[in-house]
């Protein structure tokens, strides 16, 4: 049974002349009404019972100059209050009795309440918007999802992160998506502007009604409202939340301004803002999705503000239609970019070899020359049969050093210029990957660079021989200049 209900048995009233003003936070109600004489103070420990364990109820009555409260912290005293009650209403018989109720909810395991749904989803709609999204963005973002029960028959509502029920076996919070709500979050910050960012802690998602039971409550009607406002934020360049409207900017083929006052509108059926939003945050390159959709939005918005955010179902399919063109063109530009790699790495490849293998032919020049040299000198030696010392003379040492020298210098100068060609050869392939940063992401570009694993295995390539031919020539002409040194001194 419905807790009030308990209380109109007690006290003699309808819940039709309350005057209510509720939240997920607050209910507060008021009332004027005559003295029940067939009340008991039973009814009034029972009915401030009925009320969930989690809510603090507080119920003033005042009649004359007495007032007095009880709440559900003091349900004991509820004989003496009822005993002060009937005696004060007998000193003011004449007079109506003022009612004030009070219920502070609390959050319990992802549980709250809600007394009058149809009341809280019609101020919602209306002179409460900004105030009851401004709580369930708090509460969602406090608690990650939340089960409302209702006290009454409506049907059964959800969202992402929301539910309402009337079912007592059905109050489990949804599971949501925290990970997917933070993602949506950091893109909106990254691509448009909203003015109150830091608070912002829920996507469209979290509001869109997923379970529709009942078309015509006005909870429904509310969310869907909050979900087209949380998609604009979402979608548009530049986005103003106030207590009175919503303020926003939109740069597409036409620049759009308006001022959306809360209570001028009501949301449609078709939800499109919502549907271009889920489309353009699935997937993709975000970037170029809101700039093909901000333009086409721009074309088919309504020009009076009231009706700006009722954007038309034929957007949602002239966005498509404009995406798959999109598509057609970058996948063209995709298999040509990757053309173009592919040409330049096996391109690269060749000319990676080639620089390895040109110090190596410099190597191999300078070994045979300096040999040929050598080899002269030991037939010489072997047709006079003299002794190789006799024939290195110190003229023959000077002009073997100047040869070394020689020899050395050039691998100094080889070793530059490969590794001179090696640093021209990353920057080339830096430049190609940099005039296709606005076509392609950073996910695009290691699936087509393969992650840069074959431009590395070519400068790999480059470097390992660059170190080994160095090493092996200066090895060579240390042993040569050793040994004609060794020659000289006649060591041998």
């Amino acid at each position: 049974m419905h807790p009030i209900r308990k209380l109109e048995n007690y006290l003699g009233f309808s819940s039709n002349d309350l005057e209510v003003k509720e939240s997920l936070t607050l209910l507060k109600a008021k009332a004027e009404l005559s003295f029940n004489s067939s009340c008991e103070w039973e009814q009034l420990a029972e009915s401030i019972a009925t009320f969930p364990k989690r809510d603090v109820v507080s119920i003033t009555l005042s009649v004359g100059e007495w007032e007095h409260t009880i709440t559900s912290s003091t349900i004991d005293a509820a004989q003496s209050f009822h005993g002060e009650y009937e005696e004060a209403v007998g000193e003011h018989s004449d007079q109506n009795i003022s009612l004030a109720l009070r219920v502070d909810k609390r959050v319990e395991d992802g549980v709250v309440s809600l007394y009058f749904p149809i009341g809280y989803g019609k101020a919602f709609c209306s002179e409460d918007f900004y105030e009851r999204l401004l709580e369930l963005n708090n509460m969602i973002g406090s608690h990650k999802a939340l089960a409302i029960q209702l006290f009454d028959d409506t049907p059964t509502i959800a969202t992402a992160s929301l539910k309402f029920t009337s079912v007592p076996a059905d109050l489990e919070p949804p599971s949501s998506d925290v990970e997917m709500r933070e993602s949506f979050i950091e893109q909106q910050q990254e691509y448009c502007h909203f003015g109150q960012a830091s608070m912002l802690t829920i996507s469209p998602y979290d509001l869109c009604p997923t379970i529709v039971a009942d078309s015509g409550n006005p909870i429904i009607e509310a969310l869907q409202k909050a979900c087209l406002v949380l998609s604009a934020i979402y979608l548009f360049d530049v986005t103003e939340l106030s207590k009175e409207k919503l303020t926003f900017k939109l740069k597409g083929k036409k620049t759009k301004f308006h001022d959306v006052i809360h209570s001028s509108w009501t949301p449609s059926e078709e939800m499109t803002l919502f549907r271009i939003f889920k489309w353009a945050y699935t997937d993709g390159n975000l970037s170029d999705k809101l700039y093909l959709a901000r333009n086409i939005i721009s074309m088919h918005m309504p020009h009076d503000a009231a009706s700006a955010l009722l954007v038309p179902e034929d957007c949602y399919y002239s966005i498509q239609s404009g995406f798959a063109i999109y598509l057609k063109d970058n996948v063209a530009e995709y298999i040509g970019l990757k053309n173009s790699l592919s040409e330049f790495l096996q391109k690269a490849f060749r000319q990676s070899l080639e620089v390895a293998d040109g110090m190596a032919s410099s190597m191999k020049a300078n070994f045979f020359a300096i040999l040929t040299f050598f080899f002269g000198v030991i037939i010489a030696a072997s047709i006079k049969g003299a002794t190789l010392g006799s024939f290195f003379t110190k003229e023959a040492v000077i002009l073997t050093g100047i040869l070394v020298a020689g020899s050395f210098a050039h691998l100094l100068a080889s070793s530059w210029e490969t590794r001179r060609k090696q640093i021209l050869f990353s920057e080339s392939y830096a430049r190609l990957k940099a005039r296709y940063d606005d076509v392609l992401d950073g996910v695009d570009m290691e699936n087509i660079t393969g992650d840069d694993a074959e431009f590395n295995k070519c400068v790999n390539y480059i470097k390992h021989r660059r170190i080994a031919y160095f090493f092996i020539w200066f090895s060579f002409l240390a042993l040569i200049g050793f040994s004609v040194l060794m020659i000289y001194s006649d060591v041998w």
